[in-house]
């Protein structure tokens, strides 16, 4: 086992490409990090059988799916790290803001699983450098969160750094247990921005879409907001193969499992 080594799964949505993937990599690495969204396919990725999008009784067998990624954190809880997504929280909290293809007949089933287990799960996890989450934490919306729904006083914030201010910020959810998060967190974690169809300048750690951490494009490179002295990890965009890595970040939300050094933030599809 590398200690320096963690295994990611990106957005799961209802797939199984995580099960070989642990089976073949959990034993190499130190930590295996779900980034979160584990319920509601694309009706696209059924089309040998689209009407079973809409059927009851969870009969496209997700819940069992979750039941056993919660089983891998409760046989090896230092092991496992599942992170929640959009699509996790509108079915936990019944004042989140609802993602498309919420799940309405299932909705009920789905709300009491995830209260059950709330314990299992978080919204960040840090290891060395690197700082793991859903959507990704922007500086807009960490400021924001920190000064307007974390009541940090403007002076607090003003001589931090971007980076100084994403890490506190991410220090903040990490160590929040999630049935300790009141309406300021739901109100703050609900935000989303235009690129989502949203309202707010800037989405949150688990609405943040993929352009909102672009800075620039040169010479068809994207280069990533400059965070110095963090790497963040996270999906949420969905990609077709390729990660989008950059100096800063990587998002890797195309149904591949990842293998990221956190020292070194070398990044290994599996």
């Amino acid at each position: 086992m590398d200690v320096n080594k963690v295994l990611v799964i990106p957005d799961v949505h209802g797939r199984n490409f995580w099960r070989k993937a642990i089976d073949e990599n959990a034993n190499k690495v130190s930590k295996v990090v779900f980034l979160g969204d584990y319920f509601d396919p694309y009706s696209y990725e059924y089309d040998d059988n689209p009407e079973s999008m809409e059927k009851v009784d969870d009969e496209l067998g997700l819940l069992p799916e979750l039941t056993d990624i919660v089983k891998l954190k409760e046989n090896e809880p230092d092991k496992y790290v599942l992170l929640l997504g959009n699509h996790d929280l509108h079915y936990l909290w019944k004042n989140f803001t609802r993602s498309s293809r919420l799940d309405k007949w299932n909705y009920n089933i789905y709300h009491e699983f995830f209260s059950e287990f709330q314990d299992m799960f978080q919204l960040v996890y840090t290891k060395g450098d690197i700082i793991f989450s859903h959507a990704g934490i922007s500086f807009g919306w960490a400021k924001e969160f920190l000064n307007k729904y974390m009541k940090y006083a403007d002076e607090a914030l003003v001589n931090l750094v971007n980076s100084d201010v994403i890490e506190e910020c991410a220090n903040v959810l990490e160590d929040t247990p999630i049935e300790k998060m009141n309406s300021s967190y739901i109100d703050a974690l609900s935000l989303i921005s235009s690129y989502r169809g949203g309202f707010s300048k800037t989405g949150s750690c688990v609405w943040a879409d993929i352009r909102e951490h672009i800075s620039d494009v040169e010479n068809g490179k994207i280069i990533g907001n400059k965070t110095p002295g963090i790497f963040q990890v996270f999906g949420h965009t969905q990609l077709e193969e390729k990660d989008v890595v950059t100096d800063y970040w990587a998002c890797m939300d195309n149904r591949k499992a990842h293998i990221v050094d956190v020292y070194t933030y070398e990044i290994t599809i599996v």
